[in-house]
């Protein structure tokens, strides 16, 4: 059960990233709350892509810091990583458990006042 909502955890925070600004030269994209890699949320991504919940965007996109970026160090994007989005099943996924979320919340404040009266 855990494993099941890390795996939708780790959903929430990728439908959380946005771009916030393209850097030239080359086009690099700037990415507000980007999730952090590492071997357990990369197994949860394609767990996502296996059940169709997430697509590949973009396929091997360099990934590195900002800040090395704008020091003028044009190597700071050593590792190659794909970019993912969500899919409407993916969206579909998050819209229902914010639906069960909500109705647990309304049930359980009508027992609770049912309980008081």
């Amino acid at each position: 059960m855990f494993r099941e909502f890390r795996i939708r955890r780790t959903l929430r925070r990728l439908s959380k990233a946005r771009v916030a600004l393209v850097l030239n030269p080359g086009k690099v994209w700037v990415i507000e709350r980007a999730m952090p890699r590492n071997e357990k949320i990369d197994a949860d991504v394609l767990t996502c892509l296996l059940r169709g919940w997430v697509e590949v965007l973009h396929d091997d996109v360099a990934i590195g810091d900002v800040e090395t970026f704008l020091s003028g160090n044009r190597t700071a994007f050593q590792r190659k990583e794909p970019i993912y989005r969500l899919t409407e099943a993916g969206w579909a996924v998050l819209s229902w458990d914010r639906q069960i979320a909500v109705l647990a919340l309304i049930f359980g404040g009508a027992q609770f006042v049912s309980a008081v009266l």
